[in-house]
């Protein structure tokens, strides 16, 4: 028999939610190294995570020199070498700009922004430390010569942006902040 459930809905098993404990509250994430974890202004990472699997994927970055922004949890720097390789086949130069942040560079970048514009704006522009899909090491900020490296919304029209919207999901990643959905 069918379940009164719709078709097109899915059922996560538990192991792959996020596993809250409030403290003070703040929703703390219990299971930081879900593959799938959310991450945002209500679901924090424990002070100071740092996933141990981080490593430095082999694909163009938009800056030279090391820096800890090169960084990404295994699974999904081995998925971006995948995407990037596949549109660099398809003539899409991709470059990375920007992937693992810290707790402690993002206590950095988050005050700066309240000293810089004060705290509404910087709520609005800023994740607080702990809200940041940066700090999972799942996520990878990405741009193209032909949009100077920014991160911007012209990305969008861009060749690579436009190849990047139609192709990130067969490599398990997102447009995280679709025009709109701000």
């Amino acid at each position: 028999q069918g379940s009164e459930e719709d078709d097109n809905s899915v059922n996560l098993a538990a192991e792959f939610l996020n596993d809250i404990k409030v403290e003070d509250g703040v929703n703390y994430i219990q299971n930081p190294d879900n593959i799938l974890v959310l991450v945002n202004k209500e679901n924090s990472l424990p002070i100071g995570y740092r996933a141990d699997d981080l490593v430095k994927p082999n694909v163009t970055f938009s800056f030279i020199g090391e820096h800890e922004k090169q960084l990404m949890r295994k699974e999904a720097a081995e998925a971006l070498e995948k995407m990037f390789a596949e549109a660099n086949e398809e003539g899409v130069q991709l470059a990375a700009v920007s992937g693992f942040r810290s707790y402690e560079r993002q206590v950095q970048l988050y005050n700066a922004e309240i000293e810089a514009s004060g705290i509404e704006y910087a709520q609005q522009s800023v994740a607080e430390p702990g809200k940041s899909e940066h700090q999972t090491g799942l996520t990878m900020d990405v741009s193209s010569a032909e949009n100077n490296y920014q991160l911007n919304e012209d990305f969008g029209s861009t060749t690579a942006g436009q190849w990047l919207a139609q192709n990130s999901a067969e490599y398990g990643f997102i447009i995280r902040y679709p025009k709109g959905d701000e």
